[in-house]
């Protein structure tokens, strides 16, 4: 498992898309970082959206999470999952005595391992172009909490900004996992998962009437203001945000992996 794991890993990583994508993230982190401060010039320091070096990887990971990374997941599962059973790799693998449970698990995770590895970049941007543009304030503040915090407690914060996000971009990426198994190619694949992008952004607007709860089941709201509201909220909000991630993973791996058993069973 660990041979094959790491044969994934390597073919991820052969591909120009995805270093073209990891390439574009200080990119990213600099168009963000021109933006805040372009808003800085509107706002008053201390209020959470006044940008400084303490808390501009939260705001630049809430400016990219819901597009970026969640495109991000679309195309690297398309390529990982069903690029290559449309150009017969599977079969290739398959003949090196690994089943397809192990294909399968191999593929999520080593797309979920690469993920992070973008994520983890993007944060350590962050601070490179952050520490260059903006002020080093003593204080600052922090999305649905009263006062002024220390740098020290907006670090703390802004980890456990990332290590929600990265939960959320699991939860995306179990949906596209399941939607590139049932796509018959890459184009199709991707297709679909901007198709679910649109889908999960236009939910919130449809269901605002029932409130925050049912808006809550659109994985992009969760990004979009749950994060936040979960570490200011406390546990109600994280436990009811953490269950329908929990949902979203548990139904679309079980589904997927069936239908990737089944289809590529028969196609092979």
């Amino acid at each position: 498992m660990k041979g094959l794991w790491m044969s994934e890993w390597l073919r991820l990583w052969s591909r120009k898309r995805t270093w073209g994508m990891f390439l574009m993230m200080p990119v990213l982190v600099y168009a963000a970082a021109r933006y805040c401060l372009e808003q800085n010039g509107a706002l008053s320091p201390g209020m959470p959206e006044y940008a400084t070096v303490w808390n501009f990887p939260v705001l630049a990971l809430a400016e990219h999470l819901m597009t970026v990374f969640n495109l991000l997941v679309v195309v690297l599962l398309a390529a990982a999952v069903t690029e290559e059973a449309r150009s017969g790799q599977l079969r290739f693998l398959l003949l090196r005595a690994v089943t397809f449970a192990e294909l399968f698990w191999a593929k999520w995770t080593v797309v979920l391992a690469a993920v992070g590895v973008f994520l983890g970049a993007f944060y350590l941007e962050c601070w490179g172009i952050g520490w260059w543009l903006f002020e080093r304030t003593e204080t600052v503040g922090l999305f649905y909490r009263e006062g002024a915090f220390a740098g020290g407690e907006a670090v703390r914060y802004g980890l456990a900004y990332y290590g929600l996000a990265g939960l959320t971009v699991v939860a995306m990426a179990s949906v596209m996992l399941l939607l590139a198994v049932m796509a018959q190619t890459a184009t199709a694949a991707v297709g679909m998962g901007i198709g679910w992008l649109l889908l999960s952004f236009g939910w919130p607007v449809a269901a605002r009437m029932f409130g925050a709860q049912v808006q809550s089941l659109s994985i992009t709201h969760i990004q979009h203001q749950g994060i936040a509201a979960m570490l200011a909220d406390g546990r109600p909000m994280m436990r009811w945000n953490l269950g329908v991630m929990v949902c979203y993973v548990a139904v679309c791996l079980t589904v997927g992996y069936l239908w990737f058993v089944k289809r590529r069973g028969l196609d092979v």
